[in-house]
């Protein structure tokens, strides 16, 4: 029974880390997906999708991978942090949060 909590604790853990950034680049995702009519453009729009596409490509995955390692290190035990997986888990929240911005388009 301890062998199956401990997978659970693991498994929690992972869970936790990769879901908190996928929450947070799907919720960017869906209140910021209007694009905006052609028949009213306004001049000042072209800096506001300026601003849109550079916190887009570097603020939000920034913010999804400071998440996921954050509740990585929050809740692992300090004896099983690898630093592999400060690389891997906020790519695998940015590949969902895009797989999940896929199917709902």
């Amino acid at each position: 029974m301890s062998e199956a909590l401990e997978r659970w604790r693991r498994f929690r853990v992972y869970a936790l880390a990769v879901g908190s950034g996928t929450c947070l680049g799907c919720i960017f995702r869906s209140l910021f997906s209007a694009s905006p009519s052609h028949n009213n453009f306004n001049p000042y729009l072209s800096y506001v999708v300026l601003i849109m596409t550079v916190t887009f490509l570097a603020v939000v995955p920034m913010a999804m991978g400071y998440l996921s390692v954050g509740e990585y290190l929050r809740a692992a035990p300090a004896e099983s942090v690898r630093v592999y997986k400060w690389i891997f888990l906020p790519w695998i929240s940015v590949v969902l949060s895009m797989g999940v911005a896929v199917l709902f388009k």
